[in-house]
């Protein structure tokens, strides 16, 4: 199993708010869904054609696990995922973390795309870490435990060390074996790049 591509941000949704995200994404989606689909064409014939929330068996409703549970996860096209918390959403993507790292073409789109998700959103800024495996990956408890973006960054500074000054820097490789163990901070752009 692979380490793959996440990226945590802030909102200040409402449950009520969330629960009408599907129609909002679905308003902008489609640049991006275009985008991914020239970049990517083997997602296309697995792909969901919308937003859709997905309740965990356990919740009799939406409303139940946002409360008791304290997440909501909005399955979309072309394999990505929205998990949100109180207070935390984590954009989550079957794209490999080294490849983000290193191929610039897709870390370009999967941030194009994070920062359509924030904006959306009310974001004010994206850390890009890895979904596994590595100890910054620790920061994604905190979409959990209904922390802030501030909580993660003082973890993360604390625990981890300063973010990479440059997505790039993240990657080293020694012998065939490579390390990733990092993460970056960056404010959300106004408009996508």
């Amino acid at each position: 199993m692979g380490v793959d591509f996440t990226a945590l941000m802030d909102h200040k949704c409402s449950l009520s708010e969330l629960l009408a995200l599907p129609e909002d994404i679905e308003q902008g989606w489609q640049t991006y869904q275009q985008q991914w689909a020239a970049a990517v064409p083997e997602l296309l014939p697995e792909s969901k054609n919308r937003w859709e929330w997905s309740r965990d068996v356990i919740y009799g409703s939406l409303e139940e696990q946002f409360r008791d549970g304290r997440y909501l996860t909005l399955d979309g096209p072309l394999a990505f995922s929205l998990i949100f918390g109180t207070r935390l959403f984590e954009v989550y993507h079957w794209t490999r973390w080294p490849g983000f790292l290193t191929e610039q073409d897709v870390r370009e789109l999967l941030r194009r795309t994070c920062f359509y998700f924030g904006r959306t959103l009310g974001a004010s800024k994206v850390i890009y870490l890895p979904d596994s495996e590595f100890g910054v990956s620790g920061a994604h408890d905190f979409l959990w435990d209904g922390k802030t973006m501030e909580d993660v960054e003082t973890w993360l500074q604390t625990n981890c060390g300063p973010p990479a000054a440059h997505i790039p820097d993240i990657y080293t490789e020694h012998n065939g074996i490579y390390e990733a163990d990092g993460y970056y901070v960056e404010p959300l752009p106004e408009q996508s790049r």
